[in-house]
């Protein structure tokens, strides 16, 4: 939660009064966005386990294949969650919503994201995606990510 953290704390300084806040000083909005800031936790916990990131970047693991289907269900969460809103926490986008969908988004690119049971989140995904300036904070360092957990995991699946 440190980094979750050092967000809310810039939020609370430098954000201006607007409706639209990415972490709301109302209690109940303010709630909302906390709680899926604790949820990204453990999707960054399910996707860590499933991909074994440490042991597939610093030695001669591979993907934990027992692990994938509690991955799945975090998915099956963040699809609940957005229920009818468009995004997470808010029908406007909030901090939940960075720190969500860049686990996911560091997932798809280094290991495809068989999404097709989640069009909710497909589409939100989508949405995030969009934003103006996200593609200027993410793109470079999710392919970076991507292509050293390929290249490690395939080279640790040709010593198998």
């Amino acid at each position: 939660m440190r980094k979750a953290a050092i967000a809310c704390y810039l939020c609370n300084k430098y954000e201006k009064a607007t409706k639209d806040k990415l972490y709301p000083t109302e209690p109940q909005a303010r709630g909302n966005v906390d709680q899926l800031l604790y949820v990204s936790e453990n999707i960054v916990d399910a996707a860590s386990s499933y991909m074994n990131i440490s042991g597939v970047i610093f030695g001669n693991g591979v993907t934990n294949e027992a692990k994938r289907d509690d991955f799945m269900k975090k998915i099956g969460l963040i699809e609940n969650f957005l229920g009818d809103k468009d995004y997470l926490a808010a029908h406007h986008v909030t901090l939940a919503d960075f720190f969500v969908s860049t686990v996911l988004l560091n997932v798809e690119s280094a290991l495809g994201l068989p999404l097709v049971d989640f069009p909710k989140v497909l589409a939100w995904l989508d949405r995030i995606k969009a934003l103006p300036y996200f593609s200027k904070t993410h793109d470079e360092g999710v392919a970076m990510f991507g292509q050293l957990y390929k290249g490690n995991l395939a080279k640790n699946q040709a010593k198998k």
